[in-house]
């Protein structure tokens, strides 16, 4: 398997985005509470927002053979969130960063977590970097949780997207 699309874990499988997951990524977009951390500012989305969004994933693909992928809900095949592995230069550095976003209705299930390890070992078994990453907004605990839970350490306070985070680290 060269890419996470169709990686299954216990409860979850992932697939590449499409753009008829526009709409219910919207949705994300409408709670204040998932605009706090993700950089993009906390004024009022549009349904175009969610279109960039996806389309910048799909060009991932394409540019750098990652990006976020949507996780489904083995059974019901419901879309929970995105994860994924994303190229940053953070400090004049290189990394590859796990990323993770989950749809309001689906936090605190531990898919956030599932997802992010299913993530890293792909990562790891495919031996793309000897670390990882996850920038993390300094009050952001419930993603700090995730990447504690996934084995990653908190290093370096730093500045991103003109946002204080974290970086959190695993060294494969």
């Amino acid at each position: 398997m060269n890419s996470i699309d169709g990686l299954k874990t216990e409860r979850i499988e992932f697939r590449k985005l499409k753009k008829e997951d526009i709409p219910l990524w919207f949705t994300f977009f409408q709670d204040p509470s998932s605009l706090l951390y993700i950089g993009l500012g906390i004024e009022k989305k549009e349904l175009n927002d969610a279109e960039k969004w996806i389309d910048r994933q799909i060009g991932r693909y394409k540019e750098d053979g990652f990006g976020l992928y949507a996780f489904l809900d083995i059974e019901t095949q419901k879309l929970i969130g995105q994860c994924g592995l994303i190229p940053r230069e953070i400090d004049g550095q290189d990394e590859l960063e796990i990323a993770y976003h989950v749809l309001p209705e689906y936090r605190r299930m531990g898919y956030a977590s599932e997802a992010a390890t299913a993530a890293k070992e792909f990562a790891k078994t495919n031996k793309l970097k000897d670390s990882l990453i996850s920038i993390i907004h300094i009050d952001n605990l419930a993603s700090q949780k995730v990447a504690l839970n996934n084995g990653l350490k908190r290093g370096v306070k730093t500045k991103y997207m003109e946002m204080d985070v974290f970086i959190y680290r695993v060294v494969l």
